[in-house]
């Protein structure tokens, strides 16, 4: 027998989806900036490291506004969310009827969003730092060895 009814596995392998799918996007897009690193020109590698900057900049906009707004209303932020990502009413539970709401409570969902954000901030800054030490090495020169 199944534990989950119909709509919550849809949902739950509609989740699955969306991992798999933000997973192949990092991978794919690793690839991508390592290529492009390698590949570009030296004066071209400015304006792809002002891109990669600006990019973190948003990013890292773009995750405070999100994490500031769920202190507020994390509902409200939860909902937007499930809304613009998927293409279905499925996520939305009922707690009479549906298993997974009461075995998943919202404040799960909120820790969760709160390491998520977290990361993609963390790794935001990571970014921003890099493109400023490259810059700063690239505007000096190399550091000269004494021996």
């Amino acid at each position: 027998t199944n534990f989950f009814n119909q709509k919550e596995r849809q949902h739950l392998e509609d989740v699955r989806n969306i991992f798999s799918f933000i997973k192949y996007i990092i991978l794919i897009s690793i690839l991508v900036i390592l290529l492009l690193i390698y590949f570009l020109k030296k004066e071209d590698l400015k304006l792809f490291f002002d891109g990669i900057l600006n990019g973190s900049l948003l990013s890292l906009i773009f995750t405070c506004f999100i994490g500031i707004a769920s202190l507020f209303n994390f509902n409200e932020v939860f909902i937007k969310m499930h809304e613009i990502i998927f293409t279905n009413k499925l996520w939305q539970m009922d707690y009479i009827n549906d298993k997974i709401i009461r075995l998943l409570p919202e404040h799960l969902f909120l820790d969760l969003a709160i390491r998520w954000l977290l990361v993609v901030f963390l790794i935001s800054v990571f970014f921003i730092v890099v493109v400023f030490i490259i810059k700063r090495y690239v505007r000096q020169g190399p550091v000269a060895q004494s021996g």
